[in-house]
């Protein structure tokens, strides 16, 4: 039996399969991520830095950014993920 969540069409081509899941370039809003540990990261293009918590209240764990000016979010109540926000060395602007 299939899994439910294999949506491959049987007709298609084996080579048009593999376009579909071929990588995919980078747009401007996504992170670049290094991780310094399992709980630690810093975006190599706009600097937010990432950290992974645990709930005081169950097993649950959270994320918060700390921005490059200064603020934070969080994904505990919901919070996207904030965009990445290259610097203008970044994005090549003069």
């Amino acid at each position: 039996m299939k899994s439910p969540t294999d949506h491959r069409d049987p007709n298609q081509a084996a080579d048009q399969r593999d376009h579909e899941h071929a990588h995919k370039p980078t747009t401007p809003g996504q992170h670049r991520w290094t991780h310094h540990d399992n709980y630690h990261a810093t975006c190599r293009r706009c600097g937010t830095r990432a950290q992974k918590r645990p709930s005081p209240y169950g097993r649950r764990w959270w994320t918060e950014w700390r921005l490059p000016d200064g603020t934070t979010r969080d994904n505990y109540n919901g919070q996207p993920t904030p965009p990445c926000q290259p610097t203008e060395e970044d994005t090549g602007a003069c």
